[in-house]
């Protein structure tokens, strides 16, 4: 069996406590970690820390005051070998071609809609 960590965190910003009027979580944002240590986390995200609107594929350095403001949860999944290198593959395939990627802004709005609006390459996440 191999390990993941989840991190689910509220960043506290503005963009945040306007996701969290419509979807009525504490945690908004997702990203994933290969190693215990948290030192490989992924997400689709803010490309950079003080631009909302410029999102992708991102390697997420949660030791930078932007995560260390912010509240976390971690979670522990286990899975198979064979997931785990699939999952892996997955993301090198993303970081491989990180530009193609980007955050799915508009789905925002589809929160508050409450309807899934899905865009190529383009990834933003409902639970509703």
């Amino acid at each position: 069996m191999k390990s993941v960590y989840i991190v689910l965190t509220d960043t506290g910003t503005v963009l945040t406590n306007c996701i969290k009027i419509f979807t009525r979580k504490n945690y908004n944002h997702s990203s994933i970690a290969l190693d215990k240590q948290l030192d490989n986390v992924y997400s689709f995200g803010r490309e950079k820390v003080n631009n909302p609107f410029k999102g992708g594929f991102v390697k997420e350095n949660l030791y930078q005051d932007f995560f260390l403001r912010s509240r976390c949860q971690v979670y522990h999944l286990e899975m198979s070998e064979e997931h785990f290198e699939r999952m892996q593959e997955k993301i090198t395939e993303f970081e491989l071609n990180r530009t193609d990627y980007r955050y799915n802004f508009i789905g925002l709005i589809g929160i508050a809609l409450r309807q899934e609006w899905e865009r190529e390459n383009a990834f933003f996440v409902h639970n509703f």
